[in-house]
């Protein structure tokens, strides 16, 4: 619903001569991987042995990740979070690849406050047979980034069939499974 003329204005005052260096910009971005490692190597390279610069980068990128959860967790969104957690008989916390750490850490975490709690960080029928034990009185904390693959279309169909409430914590998933969910809190992806 834009007119042609709106769109090349907008790509000059983002610093292109026309459209189609940003087209040419955008598809270089897509076509780079967005994995974990690509990340760390594109960083790398963009600090290329500097400590001072890996420092700063380091540090910004920081900065950037927790002025994002104050933007983007408001009060309210907390407030539910913590009401979730203080209601569950038992947490157990979603994350598969890279997440497993972060997933397992929570768990400790949360044991070390006295919440019973543990992590779902196993995929297949190890997953399978850690979701047949749900009753209803657990809440299920799932990260999940980028697309909605099929462990946590199971994770969330398997918590919504046996009552359990969930949060996920998710950079995009929000609009695809926040139906399904009680609570989204949107975490930014890194760079």
């Amino acid at each position: 619903g834009t007119s042609d003329a709106t769109v090349i204005r907008a790509a000059q005052a983002l610093g292109y001569a026309e459209l189609d260096g940003l087209r040419r910009q955008l598809a270089d971005e897509l076509r780079q991987s967005l994995s974990p490692a690509a990340r760390l190597t594109r960083t790398l390279g963009a600090v290329q042995g500097d400590v001072a610069a890996a420092l700063a980068t380091m540090v910004d990128i920081h900065v950037a990740a927790l002025a994002g959860l104050r933007r983007d967790i408001d009060a309210g969104r907390f407030g539910r979070a913590v009401d979730l957690l203080a209601a569950a008989r038992r947490v157990l916390v979603f994350g598969i690849g890279p997440s497993s750490a972060l997933a397992d850490y929570f768990a400790i975490q949360l044991g070390r406050f006295g919440v019973a709690s543990r992590s779902l960080t196993a995929t297949g029928l190890a997953l399978a047979d850690g979701l047949c034990r749900l009753d209803g009185g657990e809440l299920i904390v799932a990260l999940a980034y980028s697309r909605v693959y099929r462990e946590i279309e199971v994770l969330v169909a398997e918590a919504g069939r046996r009552v359990a409430a969930t949060i996920l914590l998710t950079d995009s998933l929000g609009a695809r499974l926040g139906g399904r969910v009680e609570l989204v809190l949107p975490v930014a992806g890194q760079h």
